[in-house]
């Protein structure tokens, strides 16, 4: 599929397929979004309600917990309370790849394209 002339649609290196992407990408979501706020029909409903029936989620994870612990426990479960806490390590490793990722893409530009560039042209 030529997009731009003689480019094809996944030529990224010339700037008119680029600013097609541009304008196509964000348009699709926006479309998409717009799209699921419609109610589909009765049938369709139907199928999607029978796709999603086997991944319902029966029981909250709270709840599991609670379960578990108390056969752990020897405790009944009406009187069991599951503290809910929120893992800090997990915040701390993932903001920690993200920096790695960032300074990862900084140290592999080759300086042509970045933000000084795109704000003078």
């Amino acid at each position: 599929m030529n997009l731009c002339g003689d480019s094809d649609a996944f030529n990224l290196t010339n700037p008119c397929v680029r600013d097609s992407w541009a304008s196509l990408a964000p348009s699709a979501l926006v479309l998409v979004i717009c799209l699921s706020f419609i109610k589909p029909p009765v049938s369709v409903r139907k199928f999607v309600d029978a796709v999603k029936s086997p991944f319902t989620q029966y029981l909250s994870l709270h709840e599991a917990e609670g379960i578990v612990l108390a056969e752990e426990k020897n405790i009944p479960e009406a009187h069991l309370e599951v503290e809910t806490i929120i893992p800090l390590w997990r915040t701390v490793v993932f903001m920690f790849i993200g920096l790695l990722e960032g300074l990862a893409w900084l140290a592999n530009s080759d300086g042509k394209v970045g933000f000084r560039q795109s704000v003078r042209t």
